[in-house]
């Protein structure tokens, strides 16, 4: 974490109220983007063109940084975008966009998880039982023969927070830019450019139809580049650098409610019972996760920052 002077607390607390919104309308904006645009040439689009937006203002304030910074700043945000947002943008062509941020929620379990296995933090019980609480809640939504949604995209999109988790670890710990802005761009680009490549290989190119482009997918696109990348993403990863991460993991139970809400008031999405139920048991094992004090790492934190 930078040291000098502490961070405010009004700025940390209006970053992750940003987050918790923007992000969790990111769900829905997704769902609307893809009504008629292919899902990977849509996310391809939606990164390059805030990447470019990000490091336009990188120039204007001062340079690029060293190449070091830029290849690690590429690379997390190849994991992070393509294996995070990559499942998501899959899922919603079949599953409603509420339920997608409910299973994706379990992130903060997986970024314990890939703390304690790749950077020996130790896990206290509160945390165990938080993981196990949430990975209770994914087998109701699973089981055999009653599945709220398939089992594919439900392992999916659990693989989905496992590379959103192992980005976010890493994008703390490798030597990135110093830039917000130029960290956020590099990483945007990154993604997005693999998203085209997948987006050529699976032949979405060939799906568009311009003429068929509706204004409100028009619209859902732009809502994610300005609101999802532009500020819902670089309040993230400013906040990952100067606030606690079990902080920031709240908002993978924050955000997958206003998703659930927003989902229902404009998509008329509904939920099952049993949907609720395993939404709620998710969440309150990523809660007891998320808010325990759970890591402790046999690391010193300047080793991580020099990693």
């Amino acid at each position: 974490m930078p040291s000098g002077r502490p961070t405010p607390r009004a700025l940390i607390a209006l970053a992750l109220v940003g987050v918790y919104f923007f992000w969790g309308s990111t769900f829905l904006g997704i769902r609307y983007a893809i009504d008629t645009l292919p899902p990977f040439l849509m996310a391809g689009f939606r990164f390059i063109l805030a990447g470019l937006v990000l490091l336009a203002i990188t120039w204007l304030r001062g340079g690029p940084g060293s190449w070091r910074g830029w290849a690690a700043a590429t690379g997390t945000g190849v994991v992070m975008l393509v294996a995070g947002n990559g499942a998501v943008v899959w899922a919603e062509q079949s599953v409603p966009s509420g339920l997608v941020a409910l299973t994706v929620s379990t992130s903060p379990i997986w970024m314990v998880l890939a703390d304690r296995i790749f950077f020996g933090a130790r896990l206290r019980w509160p945390a165990m039982l938080g993981i196990a609480i949430g990975l209770l809640g994914i087998a109701v939504l699973v089981n055999p023969g009653t599945a709220v949604i398939p089992l594919l995209p439900t392992l999916v999109l659990v693989l989905s927070s496992v590379g959103w988790a192992t980005g976010t670890l890493l994008s703390r710990t490798r030597a990135m830019p110093k830039s917000t802005f130029l960290m956020n761009s590099l990483q945007m680009l990154g993604g997005g450019a693999a998203f085209l490549l997948i987006a050529t290989l699976v032949g979405d190119p060939g799906r568009l139809d311009v003429h068929r482009v509706s204004g409100a997918s028009l619209a859902g696109l732009a809502w994610l580049i300005v609101f999802g990348s532009l500020i819902g993403f670089t309040c993230y990863l400013w906040l990952i650098r100067v606030a606690p991460i079990p902080l920031v993991s709240t908002q993978a139970y924050v955000s997958p409610l206003v998703a659930v809400v927003l989902g229902a008031l404009l998509r008329h999405e509904s939920l099952s019972a049993r949907a609720l139920v395993a939404g709620g048991v998710i969440l309150a094992g990523v809660v007891m996760v998320a808010s325990a004090p759970l890591l402790t790492s046999r690391r010193p934190a300047e080793e991580l920052q020099a990693a």
